[in-house]
């Protein structure tokens, strides 16, 4: 099903507009192998942000998102380690347009380190984390249709981030 603006209500083009807004992607700083990159990167855990409320009335479930991208992440090569210093995270944002029918998503896959650094303002060591890759897309589909177009968004989004671990990592085993 294809949908126009004019098809939506105005709430659904809200949604649809600020589901649009927060999936520009953001990429990653990088200044070559350092803290900041993916280069070096041998194993991660995955972890999934709570989402939206809507999210139900639009049959997106978290427990078959989070193994999708587990297994596709390991099935590219990437080692799956709930020790791992590096965290990759899934964050599905749903609205649900239930005058129109319409479902709104933003899915967006994040690699973060935990890095500690001195803060020379407040005097002291502190910790926080650094994005090491980051990308997000946007998807509105009638709700009946919704999850399998999230599922597909966040393989890709896998895929993507798969293809940038390798090209950080193309001189070692990584490169498979």
């Amino acid at each position: 099903m294809n949908l126009c603006l004019e098809d939506l209500t105005a709430a659904g083009r809200a949604l649809l507009l600020g589901a649009l807004a927060v999936a520009v992607p953001a990429p990653a700083w990088s200044a070559g192998a350092s803290v900041a990159d993916l280069a070096g990167v041998r194993g991660v855990r995955v972890a999934i942000s709570q989402t939206t409320p809507d999210a139900m009335s639009c049959g997106i479930d978290l427990r078959g998102l989070l193994p999708l991208v587990s297994e596709g992440l390991a099935q590219g090569g990437l080692a799956i380690d709930p020790s791992a210093e590096v965290t990759v995270t899934l964050t599905v944002l749903t609205g649900y347009d239930g005058a129109s029918g319409v479902c709104a998503s933003a899915p967006m896959l994040g690699a973060y380190r935990q890095v500690s650094f001195f803060d020379e303002k407040a005097g002291w060591l502190r910790s926080g984390q650094v994005v090491l890759w980051q990308r997000g897309t946007a998807s509105a589909t009638a709700s009946a249709d919704h999850a399998e177009a999230v599922r597909q968004a966040v393989a890709s989004l896998s895929e993507a981030f798969l293809s940038s671990w390798r090209d950080a990592n193309s001189g070692g085993q990584a490169n498979r």
